[in-house]
């Protein structure tokens, strides 16, 4: 596969795009009925879990700015212990709330909140989430603006610095000296662009992913199979990471991160996955005018490779 020569065409490319589909570049992310600093002043937080196949692993904890209005916990290795120990109204100190303020903070623009509707499982409605082998989750922000107070339930964050608010949460339910981790936030990292029909026409599979997933900066694999005048084409090797930033710069610019997301059972039609440096893949489901722009996008990087 040929070098890339140059660096600019697939900003040109996305400017295009971006008049062809009546898309303006925007800026990434996903907008929402997240809460932001907007949303006031974090005057609550509820956490609890709760397994149904591993015993000793439940925790649950409800805290103010002051104080934990209430936890209950298995304590740490303490194998033979026959209930869980409870604890209520121990204050904390500003600088934990603080911390944990900064903690929620963090994840924010991951977090869904939970859509009560008529059809809402009775489990919802007590605000729990039910997960797979029986497991229980909920999680509440209780948020206060203009003397008023707002409570919202929220679904599991697919974010590993999740794992630094709530290991500060059982940290301060039970201080036994944890080491808190603590994370960069994820960046996208790679794509996985497809159509598969369900019984004829048009399909295509773009996918650009690095070669080390530790070194962003190094080549990536770049895969391509398509349909060009009835005939099955393909065009596989290495390209430079600045092929890559041309990539990011159009998805960026079609705001993808904000699509909905496509159930990863559908295993025909057109889907855009994008990996992310933690790890985490998400599946979204692009629509008409960002599927045209990704693949005259695409289909004009390959060609550009082959030559």
């Amino acid at each position: 596969m040929a070098p890339v020569r140059k660096v600019s065409g697939a900003l040109a490319l996305l400017l295009l795009l971006s008049a062809l589909t009546g898309c303006s570049p925007t800026a990434p992310g996903k907008p929402s009925l997240t809460p932001t600093s907007e949303s006031g002043t974090l005057a609550r937080i509820e956490y609890s879990y709760a397994s149904g196949t591993m015993a000793y692993t439940g925790f649950g904890i409800d805290v103010e700015p002051s104080r934990i209005v209430s936890a209950e916990y298995w304590p740490h290795e303490d194998w033979e212990a026959s209930e869980m120990t409870e604890i209520a109204d121990v204050a904390i100190t500003p600088e934990q709330w603080q911390e944990l303020d900064a903690a929620v903070r963090d994840i924010l623009e991951k977090l869904e909140p939970i859509r009560f509707t008529k059809e809402t499982s009775l489990a919802e409605d007590l605000g729990l989430e039910i997960l797979d082998g029986g497991d229980k989750f909920t999680f509440a922000l209780t948020w206060e603006k203009d003397g008023a107070q707002a409570r919202v339930e929220y679904y599991s964050p697919r974010d590993r610095r999740f794992q630094t608010l709530t290991t500060l949460l059982k940290e301060m339910a039970e201080p036994i000296g944890r080491e808190i981790p603590r994370y960069e936030a994820p960046c996208v990292t790679g794509i996985y662009f497809w159509k598969k029909p369900l019984l004829w026409g048009q399909k295509y599979s773009y996918q650009c992913t690095p070669v080390d997933s530790a070194d962003p900066t190094g080549e990536y694999y770049l895969f391509a199979y398509y349909d060009e005048n009835g005939a099955e084409r393909s065009c596989t090797g290495r390209v430079d990471a600045q092929v890559w930033k041309d990539i990011a710069t159009v998805c960026e610019g079609l705001n993808v991160e904000a699509l909905p997301e496509r159930s990863s059972r559908k295993e025909t039609g057109t889907s855009l996955t994008l990996c992310y440096s933690d790890g985490t893949q998400i599946a979204f489901q692009p629509d008409k005018d960002t599927r045209k722009a990704l693949q005259t996008f695409f289909a004009a990087l390959v060609s550009s490779q082959q030559k």
